[in-house]
């Protein structure tokens, strides 16, 4: 067969490789040649012409064409899709039931994910397949779990990790009338919505494969109209609300009856005695539901009775806020501050100090994140549950128990969140003060600010003797802490709210290490020290790293792991894990690194611009 060289390279549209596969009908028993195994032939004879021994020059020439023709990465990358394309068209999705609990009540079904589809070509194809299963289901509620690996990786070392995210639907109820095409639309829309904002807020997470789909299924018998709404418990501890149990429209006749033939239990039940009462009455010409202009009539056909009605006319008016402002949390911080004071020991200052510090956090609380959760045994009670309108999802632990996660049904927002607002504003305000006011003015230039945390600063300054420049300024400081035999030792300002306080107790620190936030080691001049590395074993920090290996770290570049053990609980199943973790690296990347290595800038500094 001759092939013109020139009209193939010429080609109008680029490869012949890259036109889509053309239809054609194969009759049977006719062999075809499979992408995968085109490969290897190609590999194969790859091989050969990389063999030395040779005929001629032609020969040679030809072999050399052959090997350099399948280093051609287009052509490499061409062949790799093709064989993908045909396990994609040749892979059969089936939804498989995975788990289920309480009778089948609660049902997980699944589909496997195959590599080579993105999130949208993925959801697409399996379309189909959830759909029919769909259209064989009814009254029931469900949500689609999209389960995707996402990897990110470290652009200094190369190194990739990979993990494991779920991207959840709305929940949706499914009724034998229920569009299975729109439901499905907008489960996936909401499945990429959460995908894509998990990928611009995730700090570098981008989708590695599809892992699967999961479809959640709970029975749902929905609740069934009437005109009886049971009182809230703090409305009927009251007993001054009548409020029938009644299946028709006759509420006005009912709670008439019962205000003049009360009982004391099951006042809301219409009972057959009760028919009779309201017989004794006289409802000529009423029409039900009551109008309010019909009473009047009511009351003429019984004379004996008087139905009073109230009503309120006025439009809204403005609602002042008034409160008393008092040092209502004084004595309790003051008691804790003066407790942590005479503490004797690790533990009482540690105590004392947690009294106050969660009293912060509980201030800051945010009430609308949380959550009720109920784990259920009984398929009735689960039934219950689902039908309500606070429904959110069930998780299958076991064929005999099931969790059910609601939304709260009432929420009390009695939270001072003006409380932290004012701590965080007043603390940020002694820091910035303590920084620019007292020390750059000081200082100057000398003065380098090594890194800050929440309440801390560190600084490398350049003076004949910095405690004596802090002597001057003690009222500043609670050094407290110092030897008593210091000439630095002044007790008065011991634990006292806002003041600064030297964490080496008046011992010089020699060497500073800081790789990244929360992650640094300093040695003082007596050979002791302090380390940290947050989310770390504070064992293995005390064991295994030393201050040496953060100077190792930062000066060539590198990373550390070290294992350490933990015990979690998955799906009420406590296991114990051992973990290999990054303790210590340098890649900061909430930070611009200088080129030295050491120096950072925060993003957005103006030297970068």
């Amino acid at each position: 067969m001759n092939v013109n060289k020139k009209e193939v390279s010429e080609r109008a549209g680029g490869s012949l490789l890259d036109d889509p596969i053309p239809k054609h009908e194969i009759s049977k028993g006719q062999k075809i040649l499979k992408p995968s195994k085109l490969v290897k032939k190609i590999e194969k004879v790859v091989d050969w012409g990389k063999r030395e021994a040779v005929v001629d020059d032609k020969l040679k020439d030809f072999k050399t064409h052959i090997a350099n023709l399948y280093h051609n990465t287009t052509l490499r990358e061409a062949i790799r899709k093709r064989a993908e394309l045909y396990k994609r068209e040749q892979h059969c999705f089936t939804l498989v039931e995975s788990k289920s609990s309480l009778e089948q009540f609660a049902r997980q079904y699944t589909i496997d994910g195959v590599g080579g589809y993105g999130p949208m070509d993925f959801l697409q194809t399996v379309k189909r397949t959830v759909i029919n299963f769909l259209l064989t289901q009814k009254n029931i509620k469900m949500v689609l779990v999209l389960r995707c690996n996402m990897s990110k990786t470290n652009i200094a070392t190369g190194e990739t990790v990979i993990k494991l995210a779920y991207f959840t639907s709305f929940v949706e109820i499914v009724f034998q009338e229920t569009d299975r095409e729109e439901l499905y639309q907008k489960c996936v829309d909401k499945m990429m919505e959460s995908l894509a904002k998990f990928q611009i807020e995730g700090s570098g997470w981008f989708l590695h494969s599809i892992a699967g789909l999961d479809l959640h299924t709970v029975k749902y018998t929905p609740l069934k109209g009437s005109s009886f709404i049971k009182l809230p418990p703090h409305l009927a501890k009251k007993k001054a609300i009548t409020n029938m149990k009644n299946e028709d429209d006759e509420c006005f006749k009912w709670c008439v009856t019962r205000a003049l033939n009360p009982v004391q239990n099951h006042a809301e039940h219409v009972t057959k005695v009760f028919r009779e009462q309201a017989k004794k009455l006289v409802w000529d010409g009423i029409k039900f539901p009551m109008e309010l202009k019909n009473i009047h009539r009511f009351e003429t056909l019984n004379p004996s009775l008087a139905v009073n009605v109230y009503m309120h006319e006025g439009g809204l008016e403005p609602l002042a806020l008034e409160f008393n402002q008092s040092p209502w949390l004084k004595q309790y911080i003051d008691f804790n501050t003066q407790k942590r004071t005479q503490a004797k020991n690790a533990f009482e200052k540690d105590f004392f100090k947690l009294m106050n510090n969660s009293v912060f956090g509980k201030t800051m609380e945010n009430l609308r994140k949380r959550v009720d959760v109920r784990l259920i045994t009984d398929k009735n009670k689960l039934l219950k549950l689902a039908s309500r309108p606070t429904f959110v999802s069930s998780k299958i632990f076991n064929e005999n128990l099931v969790a059910v996660h609601k939304i709260k049904e009432t929420l009390t927002l009695n939270r001072p969140a003006y409380i932290g607002m004012c701590i965080l504003d007043l603390s940020k305000t002694l820091m910035y003060n303590f920084h620019y006011v007292y020390i750059k003015q000081k200082y100057g230039n000398k003065a380098k600010l090594l890194f800050t945390d929440t309440d801390s600063l560190t600084y490398e300054i350049e003076a004949d003797d910095v405690y004596k420049d802090f002597q001057k300024d003690r009222h500043m400081f609670d050094n407290s802490d110092y030897p008593e035999n210091s000439p630095y030792f002044y007790k008065k300002n011991k634990k006292v709210i806002g003041k600064m306080k030297d964490e080496a107790a008046g011992v010089p620190v020699v060497e500073f290490i800081g790789l990244r936030s929360k992650m640094y080691s300093y040695i003082k001049n007596n050979n002791q020290g302090s380390r940290t590395a947050k989310g770390v074993k504070k064992n293995v920090i005390k064991k295994d790293i030393k201050h040496e290996n953060y100077k190792d770290v930062l000066f060539n570049s590198k990373q550390m792991h070290h294992k350490m053990k933990t015990i979690r609980s998955n799906e009420h199943e406590i296991c114990s894990y051992e973990l290999n973790k990054v303790s210590l690296s340098c890649f900061d990347d909430k930070r611009y690194i200088l080129k030295d290595g050491i120096n950072s800038y925060a993003y957005g500094h103006y030297n970068l611009v």
